[in-house]
């Protein structure tokens, strides 16, 4: 496992902690999505969805409780850079405009969306790419300190800390309560 100074950058500024992914980590996972694009030139579109989807999302929520929103929107544009140039490069006799109709539909915002459809279940379904800076920043709440469960000062604090605590994962109890 490496060492915690290799995986984020810390500073103090103040009074102020910041906690960034490391600049290596950084451009390390910018190039593995690269290199995955790359590798997979003749692809289809909703087919390099389904493998490029579960890498941001997961690199994003194990960096979401740091200071990553900027880093997010660098890694969505080497991303989209990437996926523009192996869409010209896959279609390189068709204009722009039907590039931009076949792979980027236009879905609210951000307009930008690379879309692609894969056969699922016998069916034909629509699958975009993850936003990386969709993925919300959620940042460490402390613990009081001097907090005591036999202190009925305390109690209402700890009961909202436990409530919270147990609807974090009431996504894995409910398909056993319907057993």
């Amino acid at each position: 496992m490496l060492p915690v100074a290799a995986l984020v950058h810390i500073r103090k500024y103040k009074e102020k902690l910041l906690v960034k992914p490391a600049k290596q980590n950084v451009l390390s996972f910018v190039n593995n999505i690269k290199a995955i694009i790359k590798k997979h030139p003749t692809m289809a579109a909703g087919d390099l969805i389904r493998i490029l989807n579960p890498k941001i999302i997961g690199w994003g929520n194990y960096y979401k409780h740091v200071v990553a929103k900027q880093t997010f929107g660098y890694i969505d544009n080497q991303i989209f850079k990437s996926l523009y140039k192996w869409s010209k490069k896959r279609h390189s006799n068709k204009s722009t405009e039907w590039i931009i109709r076949k792979y980027y539909g236009v879905q609210g915002y951000p307009k930008w969306i690379f879309q692609g459809k894969t056969l699922i279940n016998n069916q034909i379904t629509s699958l975009y790419l993850a936003k990386m800076s969709k993925i919300p920043i959620k940042r460490h709440i402390k613990i009081k300190g001097n907090a005591n469960p036999f202190d009925p000062d305390y109690a209402e604090y700890l009961q909202r800390r436990s409530n919270r605590k147990n609807w974090r994962n009431t996504w894995a109890k409910m398909p056993m309560a319907a057993l």
